[in-house]
């Protein structure tokens, strides 16, 4: 028989509970049938109180060593996320990120694995569907604002996230990768992180058929959120852009992208008042996005994940 790959998937959580049990009941049910594997969790909790751990104690009980808890009670999504990479070993061959509000399919792992297999990627993404906690309204579905596009299985990316992805261990090795700790609150740092490891030479790709469902909870469904999220997106993409290249250069081209777009969204918006509701919803957020961009280009940081 052919030797075993040897995975380490390693998970965030912040007071996330049923989702993290949600998650290991889908890691547990993974299937391999191109190729054994043997997989390991790794599960970083974030939340000081360690609120993760019943959680994890109850599944070690069931897969023994194929879970590892680890509580980092300094606050931090970077933070946390090289504390999952110390908490991987040498010989595992591959490193995967999944989200503690994300399922994957019973084959997640393995079609990630047969697209790097064929494409001879060092990075492949995979693809991310909405799961709704409630039925979303009608001008949601038609935004289809929590839909990401589709790619075909091997094509070419320039960076990656973090909420479905594999990427072989040995390029934090070789290259001595970290997540930028700058970025601890404001996010960005897993896009940052593939951006390097793109300009490094290796490969990155996507997989659409490895397929995992991203939960959306109720409290998401209304424009606010849209919008803000949207503004945060174009705020972290030019902060994180003038982190890669800083200078001049960069810094206007992200001024005039940032004012394209919020003229752009200007202008689309009174066609929402023949073309619906999800139109000038959509115009509204491509204004956020273009003045997000702007402040992100100025250098100003937006602390998404700043805590109380």
């Amino acid at each position: 028989m052919a030797e075993a790959t040897r995975i380490a998937v390693c998970t965030l959580t912040y007071r996330r509970n049923d989702g993290l049990a949600r998650l290991l009941e889908a890691l547990a049910s993974q299937q391999f049938p191109e190729r054994p594997a043997d997989v390991r969790v790794v599960v970083i909790d974030n939340n000081p109180d360690g609120s993760a751990a019943p959680v994890c104690a109850g599944w070690r009980d069931r897969v023994g060593d194929g879970l590892t808890y680890v509580h980092v009670e300094e606050p931090g999504i970077a933070v946390a996320r090289n504390a999952a990479l110390d908490a991987t070993k040498s010989s595992e061959e591959w490193i995967a990120f999944i989200d503690d509000d994300t399922v994957p399919d019973s084959n997640c792992l393995d079609r990630l694995l047969a697209v790097a297999e064929s494409s001879g990627a060092d990075v492949v993404m995979g693809r991310l569907d909405p799961d709704f906690e409630v039925e979303p309204p009608d001008w949601v579905r038609a935004g289809n604002f929590f839909v990401r596009p589709r790619r075909r299985s091997g094509a070419p990316l320039e960076t990656a996230f973090t909420n479905n992805v594999i990427f072989r261990s040995s390029i934090v090795r070789d290259l001595g990768l970290r997540f930028d700790e700058k970025l601890n609150l404001t996010g960005g740092e897993d896009r940052q992180f593939f951006c390097a490891v793109h300009r490094a030479g290796h490969s990155i790709v996507h997989a659409d058929d490895a397929l995992a469902f991203h939960h959306i909870p109720k409290e998401r469904l209304n424009k606010r959120w849209l919008i803000r999220r949207k503004f945060r997106s174009g705020h972290t993409d030019s902060y994180v852009d003038l982190e890669v290249d800083p200078g001049l250069g960069t810094k206007s081209r992200l001024l005039g992208k940032g004012a394209a777009w919020f003229v752009a969204g200007l202008l689309l918006y009174p066609a929402g008042i023949l073309m619906g509701e999800h139109w000038r919803v959509r115009a509204v957020r491509g204004m956020a996005y273009g003045l997000g961009t702007v402040r992100g280009s100025l250098g100003r940081s937006y602390a998404e994940y700043r805590r109380a």
